[in-house]
């Protein structure tokens, strides 16, 4: 390669000795792309992976039938606590009454 007087080196032999980098840089990431791609798919195709996967799929199916029975109980809880309430209600309110006609 030749500098130029102003001590640059002209684009043209830089891409005569070293080729495009853009284009290099662009094989560069395709290649570890295609290597990625086979190695998730040989993970994937791992048993020990698939049962990984498929543990995982059944905790996620028993933590939401338990936040769907967590709902359902305290929505029992509420149901009760206001029954609870309705009968006491009264009973204050027959107390008062006779002690009214007490005095």
């Amino acid at each position: 390669m030749s500098r130029n007087p102003d001590g640059t080196i002209q684009l043209v032999e830089f891409l005569r000795v070293f080729g495009d980098v853009r284009q290099t840089f662009a094989n560069t990431q395709n290649e570890q792309s295609e290597r990625s791609r086979e190695h998730t798919e040989s993970i994937e195709n791992n048993p020990l992976y698939k049962s990984k996967l498929e543990q995982i799929r059944l905790l996620e199916e028993s933590l939401r039938q338990a936040q769907e029975r967590e709902q359902w109980q305290r929505g029992q809880i509420e149901k009760l606590t206001d029954t609870i309430k309705l009968l006491e209600a009264p009973k204050i309110q027959q107390i008062r009454k006779w002690m009214f006609w007490r005095w």
